[in-house]
């Protein structure tokens, strides 16, 4: 079973909007949906192939939303790939602000 996670993280882009994002492009019986702080949401997707995870984080980058995916066996480790690919695109995107 192959379990997927996204991040998703934007200041000015409520946790709600995200939400009904994420629910027009997964099917819901196969995902879990966290409200976070900072209006970050993070999904957990079931068998889902890793192809639709990337379009996804496509679909939302090109909205500015800031994401981070990460696949693993358990809820744990596709977090914490997700969490390390955040962090690295919220510091490039703070870079190009100074710019």
């Amino acid at each position: 079973m192959n379990l997927g996670c996204m991040i998703l993280y934007h200041p000015m882009i409520t946790s709600k909007t995200k939400i009904k994002l994420i629910q027009a492009i997964f099917p819901v019986d196969t995902i879990e949906i966290l409200e976070e702080e900072n209006n970050t949401v993070i999904l957990y997707a079931w068998n889902i192939k890793q192809e639709q995870i990337w379009q996804a984080v496509a679909e939302l980058v090109s909205t500015d939303i800031i994401c981070g995916y990460g696949f693993g066996r358990r809820k744990k480790e596709a977090k914490k790939e997700a969490v390390n690919k955040l962090k690295k695109w919220i510091a490039i995107d703070t870079e190009a602000i100074k710019f």
